[in-house]
């Protein structure tokens, strides 16, 4: 009989410690690293997502930002398709004029699934650190009105302190310069969070 209980004490000990939810800052410190495992899906878009010209032609805003902090993750109606809700100060505005020097929220695309197991991601993408900075590519979600990325090459890490001397700063400044004509029609969307919103 003893046997038993224990038998079944350490199963349910076992089942209770797999279905843990994380709190906000554990899922914080897990962002961005290789401590959860990946679940990669593929994504088929409308450009060349392996075109900077092509993706920042596409996007309302590319701009330098540092990830200051997780705000929360969000799931379709099936508990799939994770959104991932950051903090960002914007740094530099490469296309657009986002305010600086203050937090804005910027949703991306993947994230921690909602039994907080793994990782769901597009292939080629990354998830944002908390405390980095990086080059993001967003759209601007008309219905809600955030900032939004999706897909490879919408978020790239800076590695130097002075931009002018990051390849990746350097590389999206210079293909934002030029515009997709193909992809380019018309007017894009205005963040909230734009110096020129509402005006």
């Amino acid at each position: 009989m003893r046997k038993i209980i224990v038998v079944l004490l350490s199963f349910l000990l076992l089942f209770c410690g797999c279905s843990k939810k994380l709190g906000a800052d554990e899922i914080a410190k897990l962002l961005g690293t290789d401590k959860l495992p990946y679940d990669y899906y593929c994504a088929e878009f409308l450009i060349d997502e392996t075109n900077l010209v092509d993706v920042t032609s596409s996007v309302d805003y590319v701009f330098v930002g540092k990830v200051t902090g997780y705000d929360k993750t969000e799931y379709d109606e099936d508990g799939e398709s994770p959104m991932t809700y950051y903090k960002v100060e914007v740094e530099d505005n490469i296309k657009g004029e986002l305010i600086k020097n203050q937090e804005i929220v910027l949703v991306k695309s993947g994230g921690i699934t909602e039994d907080h197991k793994k990782f769901n991601l597009c292939y080629d993408d990354i998830l944002p650190r908390i405390g980095e900075r990086y080059v993001f590519c967003a759209y601007v979600m008309e219905y809600i009105n955030e900032l939004y990325c999706f897909g490879p090459n919408t978020v790239c890490k800076v590695e130097k302190t002075d931009l002018m001397e990051d390849a990746a700063y350097l590389r999206y400044t210079e293909a934002s310069k030029k515009i997709a004509q193909d992809i380019f029609e018309g007017k894009h969307i205005v963040s909230r969070y734009d110096v020129n919103y509402n005006k």
